[in-house]
């Protein structure tokens, strides 16, 4: 996972059980986030930085609110 439009992050992020959430961070790429497993070491110190991180979700997360989050903080469409 990585850049990818709030749509496709919403597919993992249904998918994801709480022991391996998707963490989600700003992206420069037009129209998208940064998604990637929650866990790792790089996902963890960047959590912990705090830069650009929109949030953690899995699938118990309400699916309405974090897609309303992850477009809200998707890159600008360029034209």
């Amino acid at each position: 996972m990585s850049n990818m439009t709030p749509i496709l992050v919403m597919n993992r992020i249904k998918a994801a059980p709480e022991s391996s959430p998707i963490a989600v961070f700003k992206s420069n790429k037009s129209g998208c986030v940064d998604a990637m497993f929650a866990s790792t070491i790089v996902s963890q110190q960047r959590i912990e930085s705090g830069v650009g991180l929109i949030g953690v979700f899995d699938k118990k997360s309400k699916a309405k609110e974090v897609y309303a989050t992850l477009k809200n903080n998707a890159a600008p469409v360029e034209s």
